[in-house]
């Protein structure tokens, strides 16, 4: 099967970006405060309704079944964090085809970690370093406002 390229008139127009940055260099730098984060909250998830049973018995294994219900509530132990990215108008664009609406997202910045966070309620959606934190909070904040508003 040959690949044939459509005429120029009929191509689809692909979508501006607002944002793109490579941050290759910036997510190495901070891999341990990451690492160190999903190890502790992994211990956390599985020491505390072990703790929860052998205390408690069957009220332990009944707090604990409620513990796993409410997990999605929870902090994730592993926070998708590509090494580059695309905003778009409503979502970002990252790693082959992963795609983060914003529609609904919060958006944080920790200025000294170069780092964006996009999240929904309590969990953290997605980790976006930046060469240009400030700039892309405001982009960010700009299209979760404008999509709230739509």
């Amino acid at each position: 099967m040959s690949y044939k390229e459509a005429p120029a008139g009929e191509r689809e127009k692909t979508p501006q970006y607002k944002y793109y940055d490579n941050v290759t260099d910036l997510k190495s730098a901070d891999r341990w405060k990451r690492l160190v984060r999903s190890l502790l909250l992994a211990i956390v998830y599985i020491a505390l309704p072990l703790i929860l049973i052998f205390s408690f018995r069957l009220l332990g294994f009944f707090l604990s079944a409620i513990l796993i219900i409410m997990s999605p509530m929870l902090p994730r132990i592993v926070v998708d964090t590509p090494d580059i990215y695309y905003v778009m108008d409503r979502y970002v664009l990252y790693g082959k085809d992963e795609m983060l609406m914003l529609k609904g997202c919060k958006i944080k910045m920790n200025k000294k970690r170069n780092l964006v966070i996009i999240s929904r309620g309590r969990t953290a959606l997605l980790y976006l370093y930046s060469h240009k934190p400030d700039l892309l909070y405001r982009i960010l904040e700009r299209l979760t406002k404008e999509g709230s508003n739509a």
